[in-house]
């Protein structure tokens, strides 16, 4: 299923969201974008949990995240590839929320506990994350193709990334992709148009708002050399010097990386160069023109938006390092 098929609208048709709506209330998971409350125990038997599933031997394993889809994940991506020593997709995986979806093993945890009273308290927070990623990643190394050094996982959003060094082994890194407010707002509306009882345009904002500030928080925070922030206008404007310095960060020799490629990697999900048939954002290559411009095309906003991006965005834009 394509990302043109996943709406973030594609709760619209739930009461709850649409009493959201009318009551005028925020939509997107700004919770998700919250510090948990993890004690320094439980940060310490996390990590012990998460050193202990890594599985001898194997490629190492770089996370590329994405503060929201539209953020360029796919395309950074589609750079690493080109080096020989990296791999991506494992077993045909083309995104994986675990981090987003680290609830869901909650509800095994408690279950745990139900079933049978004295597993309650034996497992702490997140456990089950961390058992359930180490066992997958363990899986995913051994299927790789000899030669690998470098495998990718892919997961355009950043929602719980406060747990990635705790629940991921110790020499799993991550590559997150910030964009400039002003046009992954304008992308995600572009791919998903506003419609009513929808998401609104202010959602849309609060949660780059959201997602851009627990990115440059957790990179700050998080242990060394575990996280690099990476910027998509950099990747356009300097893709070859740029991948360079990333390969170096990753252990890999930037010399493996095909030029060629890199200056004529083609547009993939545009949503403005890859419409499909009825109007939907497509992921068929395309060779880009004079016209293509991500970083810097006008936007067709009303005057309104403007002031509601500024309101919601503006100190955390210049803090990213954009222009208002």
């Amino acid at each position: 299923m394509s990302t043109a098929d996943t709406s973030p609208d594609a709760r619209w048709r739930d009461p709850r969201f649409v009493l959201r709506r009318l009551t005028r209330r925020p939509t997107a998971p700004l919770a998700d974008y919250d510090r948990p409350a993890l004690d320094d125990a439980t940060r310490a038997r996390l990590t012990a949990a998460a050193a202990a599933a890594r599985a001898p031997g194997g490629p190492d394993v770089a996370f590329v995240l994405g503060v929201m889809p539209r953020s360029g994940t796919n395309f950074l991506e589609r750079l690493l590839l080109t080096h020989p020593d990296t791999e991506g997709a494992p077993g045909g995986l083309r995104e994986l929320p675990a981090l987003g979806a680290a609830g869901a093993l909650e509800g095994f945890r408690d279950a745990l506990g139900r079933l049978y009273g004295p597993n309650a308290d034996l497992f702490a927070r997140h456990e089950w994350l961390a058992y359930a990623l180490g066992g997958y990643l363990n899986a995913a190394r051994a299927g790789c193709a000899e030669g690998t050094r470098t495998l990718l996982i892919k997961d355009p959003r950043v929602r719980n990334v406060w747990l990635f060094d705790a629940v991921t082994p110790p020499d799993t890194r991550a590559l997150i992709v910030l964009r400039d407010g002003r046009y992954l707002v304008d992308s995600t509306i572009r791919t998903w148009p506003l419609r009513p009882l929808g998401r609104t345009f202010e959602d849309v904002c609060l949660e780059w708002e959201a997602a851009t500030r627990a990115t440059l928080d957790y990179a700050e925070a998080a242990p060394e050399g575990r996280v690099r922030p990476v910027r998509y206008e950099d990747l356009v404007a300097r893709g070859p010097a740029e991948m360079a310095e990333i390969c170096g960060w990753l252990g890999l020799d930037p010399a493996g990386l095909d030029a060629a490629a890199l200056e004529g990697a083609p547009v993939l999900g545009s949503s403005t160069h890859s419409r499909e048939e009825g109007g939907k954002v497509g992921w068929t290559p395309v060779q880009k023109d004079a016209a293509f411009d991500p970083t810097g095309r006008a936007l067709d906003w009303t005057a309104a938006q403007k002031a509601t991006f500024e309101r919601i965005c503006g100190a955390t834009q210049a803090r990213a390092g954009y222009d208002a």
